[in-house]
């Protein structure tokens, strides 16, 4: 009766062996319990990598921290100085259309009909249209004041003057000035008479 009993035992240890090693077979991880580690150990130390993996993982963390400028936005990262030409003794790049209403109509001894500002993605507009003739100036806007109107370059709106349009253009600066008076001589002496450079 005891080898009976000695029989069946090792033969229910045998089974049971032979379960648990089905199960570890099947999913390795199963019994594990996690009681000998540390939690976020592995998080912290990070692995050794080879010199071009460190520089390609620092590569992807400065993508993470600081996300990609818009296309838009390309232009109007970089930091454009200030356009020493000026119209009403404030430079071209920030003077107002307040102040560049009342230049232009002296400048043009004509009525001011009406004022405006465009905003594209990367530059505005300030209109002044007066009787028989206008003023533009179209320069660098910032990020957070860019709209959805278009808006060409400065430089692409001075080589596309019209036979009655005079321009000043501070490449520099990013920034030009037109002018229309209904004739070439008279917009250029108006160009002459509004800025000072």
């Amino acid at each position: 009766m005891r080898t009976f009993l000695l029989v069946s035992s090792l033969l229910l240890i045998a089974c049971g062996g032979a379960s648990q090693e089905t199960k570890t077979a099947a999913d390795p991880w199963s019994d594990f319990k996690g009681t000998y580690s540390k939690p976020g150990a592995r998080a912290a130390e990070p692995a050794a990598k080879a010199d071009g993996d460190e520089e390609k993982t620092e590569g992807a963390k400065a993508k993470q921290e600081t996300p990609e400028p818009a296309a838009e936005e390309a232009v109007t990262d970089e930091a454009k100085p200030t356009s020493k030409a000026k119209i009403a003794g404030t430079s071209i790049s920030s003077v107002d259309e307040i102040a560049l209403s009342n230049a232009a109509k002296t400048a043009l001894k004509k009525k001011v009909v009406s004022t405006s500002v465009s905003s594209g993605a990367q530059y505005e507009q300030v209109k002044i249209e007066l009787d028989g003739a206008y003023v533009r100036i179209i320069r660098p806007v910032a990020p957070a004041e860019a709209g959805h109107a278009a808006v060409d370059a400065p430089k692409a709106r001075a080589a596309a003057l019209a036979t009655s349009e005079a321009a000043y253009l501070d490449e520099a600066a990013d920034v030009v000035v037109i002018v229309d008076a209904g004739k070439k001589a008279a917009a250029q002496k108006a160009l002459a008479a509004l800025l000072k450079r």
